[in-house]
C-alpha cells in the first residue's frame, strides 16, 4: 500500500485534525511558525495485526516528488468497502527514540469503487492542522482498517524547522 491510498481514505472519512487533545508527550524543542520538509515515505514495518494480505485498495506513489514536499499518486478502490476506520499517530524524535505526541481515531466511513489521482503539497497540508508547532524530526503513521484487519499502513517522516521566507 502507499501513502496515496491513506490520503484518499482519510479524505473519504473526513478526518480533520483541528484539536489534538490526546497529547501524551510535550516535545522540548523550540516552536513557532514553521516549514515542513518531507524526508521519506514507506509502508509500515509492523502494521497493526491482522494485516490483510490482499487488500481492496491499491496505491501507487510517485516518489520523485517527495524531495519537493509533494505527494503525488493514484489510489484504486477495487470494491466498495463499508466501515473503514482510520487512525493517525504522530511521533517526535527525542533522546534517540520516537515518542508519541498524539493519536487521532475517526468514525467509520465508506470507500467507493474507482481510481482517484491526487497531488498534495505536504507543507500546505501540515499547515491546515496547525499554524505553529515544535521544531524537530517527526513521524506520522496512518492506518486504515476494516473488520478483516489493517488494509493500509504508511509512515512518513518530516523535518519541521523555522518558517522560510
Amino acid at each position: 500500500m502507499s501513502f496515496r491510498v491513506a490520503l484518499y481514505i482519510l479524505k473519504l472519512c473526513g478526518v480533520i485534525m483541528i484539536s489534538l487533545a490526546a497529547t501524551t508527550v510535550k516535545p522540548k524543542a523550540k516552536s513557532g511558525p514553521y516549514t515542513s520538509t518531507a524526508l521519506g515515505l514507506k509502508t509500515c514495518d509492523n502494521p497493526s495485526q491482522p494485516y490483510v494480505k490482499d487488500p481492496v485498495v491499491r496505491l501507487t506513489l510517485d516518489k520523485n516528488y517527495i524531495k519537493k514536499s509533494l505527494v503525488k499518486g493514484n489510489v484504486t478502490i477495487l470494491k466498495d468497502t463499508q466501515n473503514v476506520k482510520t487512525s493517525i499517530k504522530e511521533f517526535y524524535y527525542e533522546d534517540r527514540k520516537w515518542q508519541m505526541t498524539f493519536n487521532v481515531k475517526n468514525q467509520s466511513c465508506r470507500s467507493q469503487l474507482g481510481t482517484y489521482s491526487f497531488e498534495v503539497n505536504y507543507n500546505t497540508l501540515d499547515h491546515l492542522w496547525m499554524a505553529n508547532r515544535e521544531y524537530g524530526r517527526l513521524l506520522r503513521r496512518i492506518e486504515a482498517s476494516t473488520k478483516a484487519g489493517t488494509i493500509i499502513c504508511l509512515e512518513f517522516e518530516e523535518n519541521v524547522g523555522p518558517e522560510k521566507h
